[in-house]
């Protein structure tokens, strides 16, 4: 049967039947010890990319003691711990794994390997196993609880068509992220060379002498649902409060992350910052402009991860931060270099729109089979 004739929004599944966990899949318990194994590669849970079947990283014996799961090729690699990542990739080769994973194998008689990977990231899988996880800091899933848990299958004469739906599907999502990937490397390199061009023409000054800094005053949880002012904090998403202290334009810079990236913002208006949110106002717009100030300091990112101080979670000190070299080019060559990058940019956007919307795709059709 093709796939092209399946109505998905007509899908009579009164005869389909229920099976537990333990029916559909196999647990693969056989232990490995990583300094005593032919094995070569060693699948962890920052291997596996979150909503994705395929996994394109490994570690080796050496990154890791104690005792793993052996895992062969073509079984299933879950992440029990946290499973609100949606982390579930097929193994292309044999290898072991983290214990914080379950090694999983389809049962052939029940569902068809092919099909088995889409159903594990279908919302009716994920949302059971979050449901069912146990602990506070570091929710994981026991095999115990899991096994038990039922699950309407589709029979074996649909399978097969829905199997080919949800990976062209799937495709479709993975190639319009390599696509914005690889747009978005292009776009930094492309405009990293223009500022590089600048950079040999004109004089450099630093950025403290050309910005005032200061800092929000706010603790982070300052921040209210559907407030009426935007909350800048270290967070890659802008919050809302309810009232201000700030009202002008500005660059707004994360101060600490455990990771030393930090979110860089331009925004225009009343608003408010956490306490460790750097606010940078620049002191004359008739020298320098807020938009190429927010490339040049976007170049300087790298930078400012590898000057982080702290150990648990960097963060970057005032001085660090007005050292930073700008080129102080003419307002036309800013403006300029500013209008080709906002091409790249509109480009982008373009790309995260069909990201959304194949992904959206991917989600309704999963949703409709399971």
């Amino acid at each position: 049967m093709s796939h092209l004739s399946i109505d998905l929004n007509n899908l009579d599944k009164s005869d389909w039947k229920t099976y537990r966990f333990d029916e559909i899949a196999k647990n693969i318990s056989e232990r490995v010890d990583p300094n005593n194994t032919d094995l070569t590669v060693y699948i962890g849970l920052e291997h596996l990319d979150s909503g994705s079947i395929h996994i394109k990283r490994h570690g080796s014996p050496g990154d890791v003691n104690g005792q793993k799961l052996k895992f062969y090729k073509g079984d299933v690699i879950f992440g029990r711990r946290r499973a609100y990542q949606r982390k579930a990739g097929i193994a292309t080769t044999d290898g072991f794994c983290s214990a914080h994973s379950l090694v999983l194998r389809a049962n052939p008689d029940v569902i068809l390997p092919e099909l088995f990977p889409f159903f594990l990231h279908s919302d009716l899988f994920m949302d059971r196993a979050v449901d069912i996880s146990v602990g506070s800091l570091s929710p994981t899933i026991n095999w115990g609880t899991l096994k038990h848990q039922e699950f309407l299958v589709p029979p074996r004469e649909l399978q097969k068509s829905f199997a080919e739906l949800l990976s062209s599907a799937f495709e479709n999502v993975s190639f319009s992220k390599n696509l914005g990937a690889t747009l978005v490397d292009t776009s930094k390199d492309v405009i990293a060379n223009m500022l590089k061009e600048v950079s040999q023409k004109y004089p450099v000054a630093k950025l403290g002498e050309l910005v005032n800094i200061a800092t929000g005053k706010l603790d982070s949880n300052a921040a209210t649902e559907n407030g009426k002012y935007p909350f800048f904090t270290c967070a890659p998403t802008t919050l809302q409060i309810d009232d201000y202290a700030f009202d002008c334009e500005a660059l707004l810079l994360a101060g600490n992350n455990a990771a030393g990236v930090y979110p860089l913002k331009h925004y225009k208006g009343k608003f408010n910052a956490y306490q460790r949110t750097y606010v940078i106002t620049i002191k004359d717009t008739e020298k320098i402009k807020y938009e190429y100030l927010l490339e040049a300091l976007r170049s300087h990112l790298d930078l400012l991860k590898r000057l982080s101080v702290g150990s648990s979670t960097k963060f970057l000190t005032v001085k660090v931060i007005k050292d930073l070299d700008i080129t102080q080019a003419p307002i036309n060559e800013q403006l300029s270099l500013v209008e080709k990058s906002r091409w790249f940019y509109d480009a982008q956007n373009r790309s995260d729109i069909k990201i959304h919307d194949s992904k959206k795709a991917l989600d309704l059709i999963s949703n409709k089979v399971f």
